[in-house]
């Protein structure tokens, strides 16, 4: 439905970008928060590495929506 629990992985960037609004899973490693904030390219912060991804079905995500 895209709602609030709706989260595309950019493997490009290892951005994790909520459905709803352009803004990006955030962390802070100190105090072990996870928080969304505006997505930066300057913030290593926001990279998340997954190894193990279906590539082809995120590259139908880009082209039609979620693909579940």
């Amino acid at each position: 439905m895209g709602g609030n629990q709706l989260w595309r992985y950019d493997p490009v960037k290892q951005w994790l970008v909520h459905g709803g609004n352009p803004r990006c899973l955030d962390c802070n490693p100190g105090n072990k928060e996870i928080f969304v904030s505006a997505c930066s390219p300057e913030k290593e912060t926001q990279k998340w590495i997954f190894e193990h991804f279906d590539a082809e079905r995120l590259a139908k995500w880009d082209k039609a929506g979620p693909v579940f």
